[in-house]
């Protein structure tokens, strides 16, 4: 028809006018251009041009798609036994699915683990898992919960491991979120009769929804008819999450042997065998080493970072501080897309200091400029596991040189000492139970709560001289650290801002730590007339949010730099109410001293004096005597409080440190509803955590 013809020819302009951004959408157009036969009403040329450029963007795309930050992979320390430990960073580099495909392939029983990891260790124990499996005869696939869809789980006939990270607050990890949607979903009524499977949950003790993703992907699977052919295990990471681990699993294998009728028989533990080759090249252009980020392109996440330059970068501390908080801002245009409340990850580069002195102390600081690349065992081109890179860029950017190193990476290193007493040492301190050790004997004292490198074990054990690459397989990969960003969309558009504390402290050993990313967010400092420095970044979806409603009261609660959401609330709210009157909003924010480290002052008084705040309620901790903290503040006001929650269904927002504060602020809070409401101790716990399900109490808590 007349109608169908004249849309194919608007369609035609569009297509030259603003062209589609990917390969798919081009065939979708030319799809539709030979659907509804418009070649004498375009032309043949047009269409024979919408060929070319369809190509020529799909070229582009490929070309310029951002290359993935090396995540996690398969340690080579994973074949141990019952008395052996479990490392949640004894890999660097994540193998390409060909690679997984080939390495799970066997004659056994199949097995499928399925992982939710966020910061890498529930994938590493993922792994360890599936080695073992190997060992034990099975046939094991490793599976990020990102690539598996979940439709297919019904249709399982060999059992199903799973490995759930809580993250947060109770959140799923982002790669297993749609996994997790699917499996919550109330309507989900999908038939899962044939899976046999079990579940081993990673969490935190310290948050309130400890192991909650674990928990209910448990609950969920039994209620749509799964069987759980071995009970659940929780490991906490703050405290023993290796250990609970290791306990969980050393019963797993007689239990799954049983279940697929195979004879369970463990071979004695062997020295973990590298799995990858490092291949050494004379140089690596800049141009072609493997980049963390791209410019280009759409669709930037935690594996395809946008490289976004840092346009300001100024201290928020007075210079009597003698310590350092920065606000930064990074320019993203229409890049990266955020929501207020958003949180900010970021990749930061290891010290400098810290790779010249692992590379000398490993012997190959003249090999630090030259190019390397990590490919797996007989392979020498194809995909490449890690690089090709300089050993400079592999040690700064793309490996974890500075965080303790787990108990599996130091057993896997043993077997490269040429002293007995040595190899004794690190197996000793790398055992799975250490309570009847003296601390100079024990991982938590000697290593964890003295924070050594990797650097400084080598250098504690003279003789230990691992080959480089087995260790840089070893090492886990540089993980991202996350900020919430204190800046909203509707007032910075194009624009991220975050408030970065600057973290050091001495360690057990002498050495002065400096955290990885505030300290090289520090040295990013933009100077007029030259190139802005720049660095890769990614925004992580959250559910700390402003009420959507106007009206809506809100108390919002962040000493230190967790106040950076609530500038983000404070600037977000009035813009978004489009002129509607606001509902009351309090902030309670704490800091030392009112000339020293008092955050972003001069722009809370501003909001005061314009309404988009109504009150202000600061603890100056250290200008009196007597300490005071922001939930001293809070009983100050408990009449208040108890009136907006309990009448004028206020939200409650807590923002900061986790390991403290957020406990003695729920305590408050729980001694306002008794006093002011009546409630008993468990009454007011419950009513708290009633807020939470409604949506009306959020927190966003980190150590």
């Amino acid at each position: 028809s007349l109608r169908v013809r004249e849309e194919g020819k608007v369609r035609t302009a569009l297509f030259f006018a603003f062209p589609p951004h990917s390969p798919s959408a081009a065939l979708i157009f030319l799809c539709t251009v030979l659907s509804m036969d418009l070649f004498e009403d375009i032309g043949l040329g047009y269409v024979i041009a919408a060929v070319v450029i369809a190509a020529v963007i799909a070229w582009l795309w490929l070309s310029s798609s951002p290359s993935r930050p090396p995540l996690r992979t398969t340690p080579s320390v994973s074949n141990m036994g019952a008395g052996s430990k479990t490392s949640s960073g004894a890999a660097g580099v994540k193998q390409p699915a060909a690679a997984k495909k080939k390495a799970s392939a066997g004659d056994g029983p199949r097995v499928k683990i399925l992982w939710g990891s966020q910061t890498g260790t529930a994938e590493d124990f993922a792994e360890q898992l599936a080695a073992q499996a190997r060992q034990l005869k099975f046939a094991p696939e490793s599976i990020d919960l990102e690539d598996y869809s979940a439709e297919d789980l019904g249709d399982e006939e060999c059992p199903v491991v799973f490995v759930m990270a809580t993250y947060g607050e109770g959140e799923p990890t982002d790669n297993a979120k749609e996994f997790y949607d699917w499996v919550s979903d109330s309507s989900n009524e999908s038939d899962l009769a044939k899976l046999k499977y079990t579940v081993f949950g990673l969490g935190n003790t310290t948050y309130e929804h400890y192991n909650a993703v674990g928990r209910l992907v448990d609950k969920r699977l039994k209620e749509l008819g799964g069987e759980c052919f071995y009970p659940r295990g929780e490991g906490d990471d703050d405290s023993s999450l290796e250990e609970d681990f290791m306990a969980w699993k050393k019963d797993l294998w007689p239990a799954l042997c049983k279940l697929v009728g195979l004879e369970f028989h463990m071979e004695e533990e062997a020295d973990p065998v590298p799995r990858t080759r490092l291949v050494e090249t004379a140089d690596v252009p800049p141009e072609k080493e493997h980049s963390l980020g791209s410019r280009t392109g759409f669709g930037f996440d935690q594996k395809k970072p946008f490289i976004a330059d840092v346009v300001v970068n100024k201290e928020l501390h007075s210079e009597g501080s003698d310590r350092s908080c920065r606000h930064i801002e990074f320019q993203v245009g229409d890049k990266l897309p955020y929501q207020t409340g958003d949180h900010l990850g970021v990749f930061a580069r290891n010290s400098t200091s810290l790779v010249q002195h692992l590379a000398e102390r490993l012997g190959v600081e003249a090999l630090l400029d030259k190019g390397i690349t990590l490919f797996p065992i007989g392979q020498n081109t194809g995909k490449a596991l890690l690089g090709p890179v300089t050993l400079r860029t592999a040690l700064t950017q793309h490996l974890d040189i500075t965080t303790p190193p787990r108990k599996a990476l130091l057993r896997a290193l043993a077997q490269y000492t040429t002293d007995a007493e040595e190899k004794a040492y690190i197996m000793t301190i790398s055992s799975l139970k250490e309570d009847s050790l003296p601390p100079e004997r024990q991982y938590n004292t000697w290593v964890k709560a003295n924070r050594r490198t990797v650097g400084e074990v080598l250098d504690a054990l003279p003789n230990l001289k691992p080959p480089l690459g087995h260790l840089l397989e070893l090492l886990p990969a540089l993980a991202p650290r996350y900020y919430s960003i204190s800046s909203s969309p509707l007032l910075h558009p194009g624009r991220i801002h975050i408030t970065c504390v600057i973290t050091q402290f001495n360690t057990g050993t002498g050495r002065l730590h400096d955290g990885v990313a505030s300290t090289h967010l520090r040295t990013l400092i933009p100077k007029e007339g030259e190139k802005p420095p720049s660095m890769p970044i990614f925004v992580r979806r959250s559910q700390f949010r402003p009420p959507t409603k106007a009206e809506t009261p809100l108390i919002m609660i962040g000493p230190g730099t967790g106040i950076a959401p609530f500038r983000g609330f404070i600037q977000h709210r009035p813009l978004a109410a489009k002129g509607a009157p606001l509902g009351d909003s309090i902030l309670f924010f704490g800091c030392r001293d009112r000339g020293i480290d008092y955050l972003y002052a001069d722009e809370l008084q501003t909001a005061l004096e314009a309404k988009h705040l109504s009150d202000l309620s600061v603890a100056f901790s250290r200008e009196q005597d007597r300490k005071v903290y922001v939930q001293h503040l809070i009983l100050e006001q408990k009449e208040r409080i108890w009136d907006l929650l309990n009448n004028k269904n206020a939200h409650l927002y807590i923002c900061g440190d986790a390991a403290h504060m957020a406990a003695d602020v729920r305590a408050a809070l729980e001694k306002v509803l008794q006093e002011c409401g009546g409630l008993s101790p468990q009454a007011a716990s419950s009513y708290l955590s009633n807020l939470a399900d409604k949506g009306r109490f959020s927190s966003d808590t980190w150590f």
